[in-house]
């Protein structure tokens, strides 16, 4: 039986694992900002990028990739904002 100190260990190493994941597609879009699909649903610009069960919500400037958002794709996207520069 895994005592209450225990699982909160797992939990944690789960997340640093979950985020460093994330971190790591997010930096992809520095050398292939398009990369992630167009998503008009959402905002005219946006795209995104699906990361195990996430989605990473960005728009390619001129000179930068802005993540607006990284949601748990079961979100009602069209709920969350998006328009935040």
């Amino acid at each position: 039986m895994t005592s209450g100190l225990g699982a909160a260990a797992i939990i944690q190493n789960w997340a640093i694992r979950r985020s460093d994941r994330i971190a790591t597609a997010c930096a992809r879009l520095v050398r292939f900002p398009h990369l992630g699909l167009p998503f008009p649903r959402v905002a005219e610009d946006a795209r995104k990028l699906s990361i195990d069960g996430y989605l990473a919500l960005y728009r390619v400037e001129r000179d930068a990739v802005v993540i607006v958002r990284v949601v748990d794709q079961r979100r009602l996207l069209e709920a969350i904002g998006f328009d935040e520069k």
